[in-house]
C-alpha cells in the first residue's frame, strides 16, 4: 500500500482496534523524523525485504528478528469535529458518530422540531401532494418551528436583478434540507451561512404575502447551538432522595462542583438542590445563594454517573 492508502484507512477508523488514536498516526514526536504512517511503511518494507532475503544474522537468526516494531509517541487526540470531518472525507459518511453528538442536550431541550419538518415545506412548494406529505404538513402549517442542525454547505449568489442571496444545506441526524435567504433576511443572517456551523433556527411556516397557497419557512432568528445553554439556562436543580444523603454523596458533589469551577471560565447558572422525602411526600428546596456552575456536558455526565440524582434545567 502507498501512503495515501494508509491515510485513508486511518481517517476511516480501520486501524482503531490497534489501540492507537487516529492523531498518533500523523504526529511527529520530538525525537522523530517520521510520522506514524511513515514509520509503518518503513517497517513493512524492511520486514518484507528481509523476508525475501536468505541472509542470516551473526547470531543465526534472520534479519527480520532484529527489526523492531515502530512505536508511536503520545499526542493530543483529535476533537470529535475533526475526527468526523476526516472520516467523511475518506468514506463519504459519518461512521463512528455524528458532529451533532456534542449538542444532543441542546437539540433535546431547545429544538422541538427537526429538519424533516423543513423538508415537508419544500415538498409542498414543489407540488408534492402525497397523503403522507399533506398529513405532516397539516401539523406544521401556520406554526412556529425551532430546528437545530449543522450547516453542511453554503453559497452566496446574485439574483438576475443584481441582489445578493444565500443558499445553505442544513442537516440533523435524519435528514437534510436546502434553505434560501433573500433580501433583508440574507443581510441579517449571512454571517451564519458558514459550512460547519451548528445552529438553532427559528421561523414560521406560512403563505407568502399575497400569494395564497405559496408556502414558505420564514426564518426569524438564528443562534449558535454552542451559545444556547449559556443564554437559556438560568438554573439547574439537582434532585436527591433523602435516603441518599450521606457523607459519600456530599464528598462526590463537592468534588464535581470544585472541578467545574476549576475547569470552566464562566459560571452563570444558579444552583439549586431539591431534597425529596418520597415516604412523607415532602420536598425541600435548597438554593445556593453564592455558588454558580457551568452546565457543560462534562458536568452533566458526572451527575448522571452518580445514579442517585435527577436534574432539570430552566
Amino acid at each position: 500500500m502507498n501512503k495515501k492508502a494508509y491515510e485513508s484507512f486511518v481517517y476511516s477508523g480501520a486501524f482503531d482496534a490497534f489501540n492507537f488514536h487516529r492523531a498518533q498516526y500523523f504526529f511527529i514526536g520530538a525525537n522523530d523524523k517520521m510520522n506514524g504512517i511513515e514509520k509503518l511503511i518503513k517497517y513493512a518494507n524492511d520486514f518484507q525485504n528481509n523476508e525475501n532475503s536468505s541472509q542470516a544474522s551473526l547470531f543465526g537468526g534472520s534479519k527480520a528478528d532484529l527489526i523492531l516494531e515502530p512505536t508511536f509517541p503520545v499526542s493530543p487526540e483529535w476533537g470529535l469535529i475533526d475526527r468526523l470531518k476526516y472520516e467523511k472525507d475518506a468514506i463519504g459518511i459519518f461512521l463512528s458518530g455524528h458532529p451533532l453528538d456534542d449538542y444532543r442536550f441542546e437539540l433535546t431541550n431547545f429544538c422541538q422540531h427537526s429538519v424533516r419538518h423543513l423538508s415537508i415545506v419544500n415538498k409542498i412548494r414543489s407540488g408534492d401532494t402525497s397523503e403522507e406529505v399533506l398529513t405532516e404538513f397539516e401539523f406544521i402549517k401556520n406554526r412556529d418551528l425551532v430546528v437545530g442542525g449543522l450547516v453542511v454547505s453554503a453559497t452566496q449568489r446574485i439574483t438576475k436583478t443584481g441582489k445578493p442571496f444565500g443558499v445553505f444545506v442544513f442537516e440533523d441526524y435524519d435528514e437534510s434540507c436546502e434553505i434560501a435567504l433573500f433580501g433583508d433576511d440574507f443581510l441579517k443572517f449571512k454571517q451564519f451561512l458558514t459550512e460547519g456551523y451548528f445552529l438553532q433556527i427559528r421561523g414560521k411556516v406560512g403563505e407568502r404575502f399575497k400569494k395564497e397557497g405559496d408556502w414558505e419557512f420564514k426564518v426569524t432568528s438564528i443562534d449558535l447551538l454552542s451559545e444556547l445553554r449559556d443564554k437559556l439556562t438560568k438554573r439547574i436543580t439537582i434532585q436527591v432522595d433523602l435516603q441518599s444523603l450521606n457523607d459519600s454523596f456530599m464528598n462526590k458533589i463537592e468534588e464535581i462542583l470544585g472541578e467545574n469551577k476549576e475547569k470552566t471560565e464562566r459560571q452563570n447558572c444558579k444552583l439549586n438542590f431539591e431534597i425529596l422525602d418520597r415516604t412523607e411526600q415532602l420536598k425541600l428546596e435548597l438554593p445556593s445563594k453564592s455558588l454558580k456552575i457551568n452546565p457543560n456536558n462534562e458536568f452533566l455526565e458526572q451527575l448522571k454517573k452518580l445514579d442517585i440524582v435527577n436534574y432539570y434545567l430552566n
